[in-house]
């Protein structure tokens, strides 16, 4: 996918940043159709120059940093900073169900994201499982019209506990 995706950089005239690519990969997963697509918009938002922010700009990405402090409070012991990090990504205005998408990718062992340490060597399979449930759970709930804000909370508080545990 980088030489096809290089390739047409060149010949559209198109300067990828080396983070932006890494990041155009991920978000499509591998699908060189996804990342021309998201290379066009890129270009259409910013111009030729394309940065690591038009990727995520475009994307419906929500910041990897945001998923890392998002589980770096999960990690603690205090409750009020695990919601006061959903409080956060709410009124940033993050789609409940990305973040979901994205912390669910996070936790899967062998899945490569853009987070810090890997997360998921530090929880068991079976906490793994239960937090994953609980994101499904809370995917429904939000498909059928929940609260983002408590669904996120609650996989949140509950993947703090099983952390903690």
């Amino acid at each position: 996918m980088f030489d096809r995706v290089q390739y047409i950089c060149s010949k559209e005239d198109v300067q990828l940043d080396p983070g932006a690519f890494t990041l155009l990969a991920q978000v499509a997963g591998g699908d060189l159709r996804k990342a021309v697509t998201t290379l066009q918009s890129a270009v259409r938002l910013g111009g030729s120059k394309v940065s690591r922010q038009s990727i995520l700009d475009v994307s419906g990405q929500v910041p990897p940093a945001v998923i890392q402090q998002l589980l770096e409070s999960c990690q603690s012991t205090n409750y009020q900073q695990v919601q006061q990090q959903v409080t956060d990504i709410i009124a940033e205005g993050y789609p409940a169900q990305q973040v979901l998408l994205q912390l669910q990718a996070a936790l899967t062992p062998g899945v490569v994201v853009a987070v810090g340490a890997d997360v998921a060597q530090q929880l068991s399979d079976i906490q793994r499982a239960a937090i994953c449930e609980l994101v499904a759970e809370a995917d429904k709930d939000l498909i059928d019209g929940a609260d983002e804000f408590l669904q996120l909370l609650h996989v949140a508080g509950s993947a703090q506990q099983q952390f903690n545990s």
